[in-house]
């Protein structure tokens, strides 16, 4: 599909609490009618900062934190008044709503380099990165690190978003903080985001859910699951899975550096005391239908719970 079809599609499909999309968005800015990131795709979301909001309270029921706040500040991203253009490809307001502005490149970064420094694995020339990279404003005074739950929220959901149409693959070493650059590290004129780069890290990873969704296949996770030194994608997927749930806090590894998560599974058992395909068993872990696919295989063959099929499954 083209990159407006996946951008219009990830938005709407997304999450996030409210969504704003206003008119212009499907414009072309500048003469910058695409992406010159491999694939024709961004590279990454840098983060700024309006430097103007109605407060620094983190409480959602202050006046300052609601939609209404910040419509001033959507309305100066939205139409530059040196450029008569969008500032960013994107707002997050206080209360957490997402405003959309454009879909294509625009002026946002201004002049600087990645000289020296993490992402210059990206290969963008000086100046540049608004032909490689989508901004997003984050509406906060500037002054200290004051971004609401909600934001943070919204800001990983849109990481998540991206990160899929855009091919940021999940199991990349330091894989948010390859994609998420601070205005500061662009450029040493700007000192937006206030927030360190831990703490941003950590924020958007909180939003993330590793699992691509798809049911790894049942004989490979079994191996795993005997040998925890082999490396598959069915250990990875089981691994991805526990991380979403809690029970593996550590990083998930490559797709075929990980093994079986064994620790994990064990307290993830702990917790579970219906039996094995009952509602909320352990063979539902991929969902409430998963085990019509994973966990039963062929005629003949034992299942995990020690029963022995006496029909036909398909495995996926």
């Amino acid at each position: 599909m083209s990159w407006k079809t996946d951008f219009e599609h990830a938005m709407n499909e997304a999450p996030f609490q409210k969504v704003k999309w206003w008119d212009g968005w499907e414009r072309t800015w500048h003469g910058m009618s695409k992406w010159r990131g491999p694939k024709g795709r961004p590279v990454a979301l840098m983060l700024h900062h309006t430097a103007g909001a109605s407060t620094t309270s983190k409480d959602p029921d202050h006046n300052g934190n609601k939609c209404s706040a910040d419509n001033g500040q959507a309305n100066f991203v939205w139409r530059h008044p040196s450029y008569s253009s969008p500032a960013s490809q994107f707002l997050i307001r206080r209360c957490g709503q997402l405003d959309i502005f454009a879909y294509l490149p625009c002026y946002h970064a201004g002049s600087g380099n990645f000289t020296s420094k993490p992402w210059t694995q990206f290969n963008i020339p000086k100046d540049s990165f608004n032909s490689y990279g989508m901004g997003v404003e984050i509406v906060s005074k500037g002054q200290k690190d004051d971004l609401t739950a909600a934001q943070w929220n919204t800001l990983g959901e849109l990481y998540a978003a991206l990160g899929n149409i855009c091919h940021w693959e999940k199991w990349d070493e330091g894989w948010v903080r390859k994609h998420t650059p601070r205005h500061k590290d662009w450029t040493s004129r700007k000192i937006d985001i206030q927030a360190s780069r831990d703490k941003t890290e950590t924020k958007i990873k909180e939003q993330i859910q590793l699992w691509d969704g798809k049911v790894p296949d049942f004989a490979a996770l079994a191996k795993a699951h005997h040998d925890t030194s082999l490396k598959s994608a069915a250990a990875h997927r089981m691994a991805q899975r526990l991380h979403d749930l809690g029970y593996y806090k550590t990083d998930v590894l490559p797709r075929y550096d990980q093994g079986f998560p064994l620790k994990a599974w064990e307290n993830y058992l702990r917790d579970r005391t219906p039996g094995m395909f009952e509602p909320g068993g352990p063979g539902n872990i991929y969902g409430h239908k998963s085990h019509d696919s994973v966990w039963l295989l062929p005629k003949g063959t034992t299942n995990p719970d020690g029963s022995v099929n006496e029909q036909d499954h398909h495995e996926q």
